[in-house]
């Protein structure tokens, strides 16, 4: 029998709930147009209790943007192709990264506009994510995967800009399988290519 996971506390449901309101609040109004009133509002606390968790509209922001920032690093790194794959299947490979990307996302709509497409923060992430893609791209061109006639930086600056343009499109969960795999060709064939 596993193991059932203990129900929250009152407070650990308070700190969860602002937490939430605030994703939502922030991928609507921006972190700008955001105020502390309209977070405890929306929660349905008072201001005293929001500062009984937090001690600013920056923290909680910031809290947001770490835990965006911590699951799409672990995505992108269980996301590294194995050595042992057959070359055959580096196609399909490439359409199921980029669906579980499409399906973290989708999940994650609120931090996901926040942290990729919103200021401060968009830019910083989106170097981020370069980074992490080029990180393990770098090690499937070694492992002959890839084509090494093309840099790194340029096969992760492309995967990203597909990608990104591809969040932006309003998609349905039903419909992320079949994107994945159209773009997971196009990406497939411009990785693989040789002259």
């Amino acid at each position: 029998m596993k193991n059932a996971t203990p129900p929250m506390r009152k407070g650990e449901k308070t700190r969860e709930r602002l937490l939430a309101v605030s994703a939502t609040l922030f991928a609507k109004k921006q972190f700008h147009g955001t105020r502390i009133s309209d977070i405890v509002k929306a929660a349905g606390v008072t201001q005293p209790s929001f500062y009984s968790y937090f001690q600013s509209k920056d923290e909680i922001y910031s809290l947001l943007i770490d835990k965006f920032d911590r699951e799409l690093e672990e995505l992108v790194a269980s996301m590294l192709i194995d050595a042992s794959l057959p070359k055959e299947n580096v196609l399909e490979n490439v359409s199921a990264s980029f669906l579980r990307y499409l399906e973290f996302f989708h999940r994650n709509r609120e931090l996901t506009m926040i942290s990729l497409f919103q200021q401060p923060q968009d830019r910083e992430t989106r170097d981020k994510l370069k980074r992490w893609i080029a990180r393990n791209m770098l090690i499937e061109q070694q492992r002959g995967f890839f084509s090494p006639d093309i840099p790194v930086e340029i096969m992760a600056d492309c995967y990203l800009g597909v990608l990104l343009q591809t969040m932006l499109i309003a998609t349905e969960a039903n419909e992320l399988q079949q994107i994945s795999e159209e773009r997971g060709r196009f990406i497939y064939g411009g990785l693989t290519f040789r002259r």
